[in-house]
């Protein structure tokens, strides 16, 4: 299973996973969206991905994916993400 953060660096928000940090976002909110676009895009290949944000050394999780979970995920309306 793949993760990616959404870590506050000095320049902005960014999302990384391992050690490869994308270009920094504006805002946390413009990274989160990022990050579950990438997230999206791997889950509809059937590889599960979690998305995690990281408030001053806490992880939150934003996206729980089970690994049996892989099917593809298809989003109508944007809106908070229900935690299970």
């Amino acid at each position: 299973m793949r993760t990616f953060e959404v870590v506050k660096l000095t320049c902005g928000w960014s999302v990384r996973s391992g050690v490869a940090v994308t270009t920094p976002c504006r805002s946390r909110a413009a990274a989160i969206a990022e990050a579950e676009r990438m997230a999206e895009r791997i889950r509809c290949h059937g590889e599960g991905v979690q998305v995690i944000v990281v408030d001053a050394g806490v992880e939150t999780p934003r996206v729980r994916a089970a690994a049996a979970d892989l099917r593809p995920r298809r989003v109508v309306s944007p809106g908070p993400v229900k935690q299970p």
